[in-house]
């Protein structure tokens, strides 16, 4: 099975050979972004296992899922993160964030 890296590799090896094949060059972005995901979402995991009550931790996630199209479970990220807040320092990013999705 061909990972996302797999595919970057694949595509920037034709944006090599043909560099004005924009298929090539879209799908080496779409490729990386999409591991840059994985990973992103993998280290947040991680953190919330260590301590999930990070309201940053909370705030990440969301953005992540908002990138991703999942404005729902965005919301409820941060919605996490605004109730963990309220305990600690800093509720400010996550109220910004949920009004940039007009919640």
């Amino acid at each position: 099975m061909r990972t996302t890296l797999d595919r970057a590799n694949e595509f920037a090896m034709a944006a090599r050979i043909c560099p004005d094949y924009i298929t090539a060059h879209v799908g080496l972005a779409n490729s990386l972004r999409a591991e840059a995901f994985r990973k992103a979402r993998k280290g947040n995991l991680i953190a919330l296992l260590i301590d999930p009550t990070r309201p940053d931790v909370h705030n990440i996630i969301g953005l992540l899922l908002a990138e991703r199209g999942d404005v729902a479970a965005a919301e409820a990220e941060y919605r996490e993160a605004l109730a963990f807040a309220r305990i600690s320092a800093s509720p400010n990013q996550s109220a910004k964030l949920l009004q940039a999705h007009g919640r």
